[in-house]
C-alpha cells in the first residue's frame, strides 16, 4: 500500500524557486508562462504566509534572478555553483522551517531542478514539483526530468492545483485573494 503525501495547511511547506535568471529564461520556450506561474506561486505563497527561497547558479556568468521575480522576493538568492541547490546551507534553512514538504519550481528541469528534487528526497523530504512552472530548452528533457522524479518519489503539481491544496479551505481569509492571484491572466511580458 503506498503512502499518500499531501500538503494541508501553510505550515506544512517550503517553496523553493531555482535559478529564474536571464541568461536561462532567454533560451526557454513560452518562458513567458513559466514566469506567470512562477509569479503565481511566489504571490500565492506570499499571500498565505509560506516561507520561499530561491537560489542562482553562477549569477557572474548566468545573470541575477529576473527583473518580473526579484522584487517578489522577500529573501536574497542562495548563490550556487553546483547544480542541486541542495548543500549545508540550504538543509539548515530547510530545518529552521519544521518541514519535510518543499515545493520546486524553476530551470532548467533536467539539470538543476532535478538533481535538487533528487538530493531532497536522498534527505527524505517530500518533494511536490510543480510541472507548468519548471522547464528546459528542450522539451523532451523536461518530459524525462518529471518522469524521473516521479519514479524516485516525487509527487507531480500545478500550480493552481498546489496553491488550492495549501489553501485547503474556501472559508479561509485569503481565499478570495488567493483566487484572484489564480485567475490572473498571463501577459506576453510578464
Amino acid at each position: 500500500m503506498s503512502c499518500c503525501i499531501r500538503i494541508k495547511g501553510s505550515d506544512e511547506c517550503v517553496l523553493l524557486v531555482i535559478d529564474v535568471q536571464e541568461k536561462l529564461v532567454n533560451v526557454i520556450n513560452d518562458s513567458n508562462i513559466l514566469i506567470w506561474n512562477i509569479k503565481r506561486l511566489i504571490n500565492g505563497f506570499t499571500l498565505l504566509n509560506i516561507p520561499i527561497q530561491h537560489t542562482e547558479q553562477a549569477p557572474d556568468k548566468l545573470g541575477k534572478t529576473i527583473n518580473q521575480i526579484s522584487p517578489i522576493m522577500v529573501k536574497d538568492a542562495l548563490k550556487k555553483t553546483k547544480f542541486s541547490a541542495v548543500d549545508s546551507m540550504l538543509l539548515k534553512i530547510l530545518s529552521n522551517y519544521k518541514t519535510k514538504n518543499i515545493v520546486v519550481c524553476g530551470i532548467e528541469a533536467h539539470i538543476c531542478v532535478l538533481q535538487t528534487v533528487l538530493d531532497l528526497i536522498e534527505q527524505d523530504f517530500n518533494v511536490f514539483v510543480v510541472a507548468d512552472a519548471i522547464a528546459s530548452r528542450n522539451n523532451v528533457d523536461k518530459e524525462f526530468a518529471l518522469t524521473r522524479a516521479m519514479s524516485q518519489g516525487a509527487s507531480l503539481t500545478t500550480t493552481e492545483s498546489i496553491l488550492f491544496e495549501i489553501c485547503n479551505n474556501s472559508i479561509r481569509p485569503e481565499f478570495k485573494e488567493l483566487s484572484t492571484i489564480i485567475k490572473e491572466i498571463p501577459s506576453s511580458k510578464n
